[in-house]
Parts: structure tokens; sequence; C-alpha cells
């Protein structure tokens, strides 16, 4: 997600800094003397250090004094008719009540200018558009030039800020071909530079290298990080040219990205930046510590925030990321919960809320329309969140000092971008087809309805609209002896099978989710029969016109990141498959219709 700019770009002014040290609990002594914020090392713990002071960043992002996306007339605009000393002292009052210490990205530059706070910066690198080419194309001169053109803009007057902390490269770049995250299995960073106009720097490049190393998937996670190699470098050593003095912070992974890009970040960045949403308020300490153990550097978390239904704003909460919770008061619970753990991970060195208002309930530029402020439209406080964030701002420089947990060793296997399963039961061949499902099962919609997907279920008959990730059904057996929870047994299955009528051109995908799956953050996954609930997906495909049976190996599946135990066997537990699931995956904004047949396994 990203916050709106605005304010003027002055820094004429380094003044009142020291009174961001009386906030609770946020210092704590070291021997370093340099006038700027660097990153330290004690006892095994990482801290952010400003001369005899070492501290962790706590920060609010989009800090401005009027909402830039006015929707349709309802948007958040402070109460003091857009006379900035007031609401500058308004503000900066209720950042100190609150005990928070940055003002964080995507805020007012007169606020960064001239308050009491830290405060760090996006630099917006790359040409941020409709189709997302910001990491087109690095290995270009035009690139290197831009690069180097907006360093000079936006680094060069901020040298000699001692309340500065440092630069964010960019946020959420997207790593997998159109997002910071996986959407379509047809495109990757690799397939865009193989699009570049012919004899292009970049095409040229990715043209040799898949004459070396092919276009499979572990290809074009490679591609991935040859990409971040040259983008971090040409990036951090920008900035450090024009701004020597000052922290590189990473570029705010969306959750994380392939494992040779976050080698990259850390390779050329003193910390490495993570936006993580938890929908349950479970900080996720295994992946955010094992980003850290590959790294070997300090990490941030740069979002993260909650939504509730009840709120003020009238947000209704359809699109953003999916951290829905019912009340003020869940708000509040998810983020002591989130930050006590959060706190005593010894690589911590800060954390950035998003954000300070709430979205116009009509939306933003971009559609969002989330509770996710500090306070309401109407600029007035969310009051049970900020006694809790008040709270545990105020504790989380003692926790993290007293912490006895140590970063973990890196273990390639947890973040491992491509893994090899297992299927239960492959020994023992089936003897014949097994019917799953028919087509009169009972078939539950999910989707991204937040972005804009939507579907609906009039068995067989399916009418959806993919936007955002996309849509689609989980399919329960009917055809076979069930366990009490609705599995069922497909043990000796070595594929699975689709019959599907549908128009031409459908990106569609299966997927399997084990007895006991859930949430990732699920507390347990106990499924029967010894299933452990994961769940899988499989290659996709797009489907031709009219009936037509679909063929998925079972040996392809990958377990999926974003759904089911992440801590499971890696086995597609075979005696124990609670769904068949169908994803649709574009194309988008069109209605389409298809009916489902049988569902089978051999």
């Amino acid at each position: 997600m990203i916050g709106t700019f605005s304010g003027n770009n002055s820094n004429r002014w380094n003044v009142l800094w020291v009174a961001a040290l009386f906030l609770a609990g946020c210092h704590a002594k070291t021997e370093n003397t340099s006038p700027y914020v660097r990153v330290e090392q004690v006892d095994g713990k990482y801290w952010f250090v400003r001369g005899h002071e070492r501290f962790l960043s706590r920060g609010v992002n989009v800090l401005e004094m009027e909402d830039s996306s006015r929707g349709d007339g309802r948007y958040y605009r402070s109460n003091f008719n857009g006379h900035f000393p007031t609401w500058y002292s308004n503000v900066v009052g209720r950042l100190q009540d609150w005990n928070f210490t940055t003002v964080a990205a995507w805020s007012h530059d007169g606020l960064c200018a001239t308050s009491p706070f830290y405060y760090t910066r996006v630099v917006p690198f790359g040409q941020w558009n409709e189709g997302d080419t910001r990491l087109l194309d690095v290995f270009s001169e035009k690139y290197a030039a831009e690069i180097d053109y907006v360093a000079r803009e936006h680094c060069g007057p901020r040298t000699n800020d001692v309340r500065l902390i440092g630069y964010f490269l960019n946020n959420e770049l997207p790593w997998y071909g159109e997002h910071g995250w996986p959407t379509s299995q047809k495109v990757s960073l690799l397939s865009r530079y193989l699009e570049l106009p012919e004899g292009s720097a970049g095409r040229l490049k990715a043209e040799e290298f898949v004459r070396i190393a092919g276009n499979d998937k572990a290809a074009q996670v490679d591609w991935a990080g040859v990409v971040a190699e040259q983008y971090y470098k040409l990036c951090a050593e920008a900035v450090r040219k024009y701004d020597p003095n000052h922290l590189v912070l990473g570029s705010r992974f969306a959750q994380r990205a392939q494992v040779p890009v976050m080698a990259a970040c850390a390779k050329y960045c003193d910390v490495v930046s993570v936006n993580h949403y938890s929908k349950t308020g479970v900080f996720n300490e295994e992946q955010i510590g094992q980003i850290a153990a590959l790294a070997q550097k300090p990490v941030m978390i740069t979002e993260f925030s909650w939504r509730a239904m009840e709120n003020s704003s009238e947000c209704q909460n359809r699109k953003g990321a999916d951290v829905t919770v019912a009340t003020q008061r869940d708000r509040a619970a998810c983020f002591k919960k989130y930050i006590t753990a959060a706190a005593e991970q010894p690589y911590l060195v800060g954390y950035d809320w998003f954000a300070y208002h709430d979205e116009p309930p009509a939306g933003r530029f971009d559609g969002e329309d989330s509770n996710y402020g500090l306070v309401d439209i109407h600029d007035q406080p969310y009051t049970e969140l900020l006694n809790a964030i008040r709270e545990m701002n105020g504790r989380v420089t003692s926790l993290h000092r007293a912490t006895r947990t140590r970063t973990p060793a890196y273990d390639d296997h947890i973040l491992a971008d491509i893994r090899t399963v297992v299927v239960r039961g492959t020994g023992r061949p089936l003897p014949a087809p097994v019917l799953f499902a028919n087509n009169m099962t009972v078939m539950q919609p999910y989707g991204d309805t937040a972005g804009g997907a939507n579907m609906k279920v009039n068995v067989p008959n399916l009418i959806f609209t993919v936007n955002g990730w996309g849509c689609g059904v989980s399919i329960s057996a009917n055809q076979l002896k069930t366990y009490a929870d609705g599995s069922a047994s497909i043990l000796g299955a070595t594929q699975l099978v689709i019959h599907l009528r549908a128009p031409a051109g459908i990106d569609f995908s299966p997927a399997l989710n084990e007895s006991g799956h859930g949430l990732p953050d699920k507390q347990a996954f106990d499924g029967v029969e010894d299933a452990d609930g994961e769940a899988y997906q499989g290659p996709g495909t797009t489907s031709e016109d009219g009936w037509h049976e679909y063929s998925f190996s079972l040996s392809e599946f990958e377990r999926s990141p974003y759904y089911g135990n992440q801590r499971g066997n890696e086995t597609i537990d075979a005696q124990a498959v609670a769904q068949v699931c169908i994803n649709f995956t574009g194309p988008a904004g069109l209605e389409k219709q298809v009916e489902v047949g049988n569902v089978e396994f051999r």
C-alpha cells in the first residue's frame, strides 16, 4: 500500500529534535557519538543509534493535513481549515501523547522538516504507472541516469539533517512480474524483460540468460535475483553518492520476495524492510526471523494495521489488505499481541503503523476504502485503539532490551521459493479412477472481493468476475466415504481431473486443502488420519471452448504460502483431502460463466 505526498520540500530547520527524547521509554544509553542515526548490535539485539541514545523507531505513515484522494467528498481533513501551524501543533502533541518517535513514509514535508520527531523517506525510483514498470529496464543507461537524478533531487538536500533516519528504495516492487507477490503463473519478471523492445539492454541480457538457464520456475527466481542485484546496486550507490550520512532502509517487501532478491537487498542496504500484515494479530516470527537470518541485517516492519467494520468514517473495508476485524476493541487487541511479539525479536529496529487517518469511504485513488486510521475522516481519534498503542509504544524498549530471544539460524528450507512435494500413497496406484464429487456437490465461493473480484455459485454454474488476485470455489466430496470433517481418502492417486465447460481463454489452476486446513497463523492444524492442514496449488492452464477434461499431475503441486499450515510435512496427505479448489485468475474485469462437471482422481 502507498500513501500520498503533500506539502513542500523544505528542509530549512533541524530544530527541536531533542524534544523527541522525552517520549516514554524510547531510548537507552550507548557510546556512539555520531550526529546521524546508525544501526548497532548490542548483546545480540539491534537498535537505531544516534549520539548517546539508542531506540526503536515507532512511526506512523501518511501523516498529512488533508487527504488528496477525495472520493465523493467524504475524506479526511483536519479541523483547522487548512492552517498548517495549528494542525502541526495538534499532530505533534498527539504523536507525543501516543508515544511515537517517527514521522514515517508519505508524510507532510513540513512536518518532516520541522517537527521534533525522527523521519523516513520513500525515494520514488523507477516509473510507477498502471503497468508498474519500476523494475524495467534496470540494465539501460537511461534507467541509471534516472536513478541518479532522483537520488540527487530527493537525497542531496537532506544530507545534513540529523533527524532523518534514512531512505527506502521504493515500496512493494513487482518482483514477481505484476506485483510484489505472486499473481499470474504466466507473468514473471523474466517474461516482462523478454517482452521489452528488441535490442534493448534488458531484453538482450534476458535472452542471454534464458539460453544458459532456461525459463522454468527456478530460472525465473534466479532472474529476479539478477535484476535485484542491479537495482539495489544502482539505487544504494546513488543515494550514498548524494547523501553519505543516512541509512538505506531496504524497499518495503510485501511480506517477502524471492530469496535471491532479499539477499541482494541485504547486500546493499543497512536495514531490510517488510510490510507485514496479519489478520489475527500473530506476528510471523518464523518468516520474519528467517528473513533476518538470511540478511544478517536488522529488520523494520514498515506497514501493518487492522481495519474494523465498526468505524466512524463509514468505511466498508472492501479493498485493501484483508486485515478486517469486527470492532475497535479487536484492533486494539491485535496491536497488543503483534507488538508484544515483534518487540521481543532481537533483529527488530522499528515499526510503522499504516496509517494516520481513515481512507475515504468511497475509495481513495486506487479504490481502497479502509479503516486503517488512528483518526477517522472527521479527525476524531479512535480512543480504544490509541490507548493500547500508547501503552505498547511505551513498553517496547524495555521488552526489546530484556528479551532473551536470538535471531534463528538460517534454514534455507523455510524460505525456499520452490519446494519438492511428496504425494502420499502413490506406491500403490489406484486400480480405477475415483469420483471425488459430481456437479451437484457443495461449492463454496471465495475471492479477492476487496480487490473487486466476485463469485456467484448456482450449482453447477459459476458466474464470476476476476480482479485482484482472483476468485474461486472450494468443492467438497460427495461421492466418497468421508470422515467427520468431510474429508476423504484418495490414496494411490497421481492425477487430479476436473471436467469443465467454459469459454476459451479463462486462466485457472487447481488446489487441494488437507483435513485441518486454515489460515497460516492458525494455532493448530489437527486433521483427521494425521493430516496436517496444508494447502497445495497446482499448475495453471487456460480453458478451451466447450466441455473439456483438464488433468493435473499431483507431483507438480506446490505448497501454498498464503493458506494452510506453513510448518507441515510437505506431503500431500492423500489419506484425508478436505477440498478441491478451482482458482480463476484471468482475464480481469470481464464477467464469465463456467459449468463444473465431475471432479475425480486417477
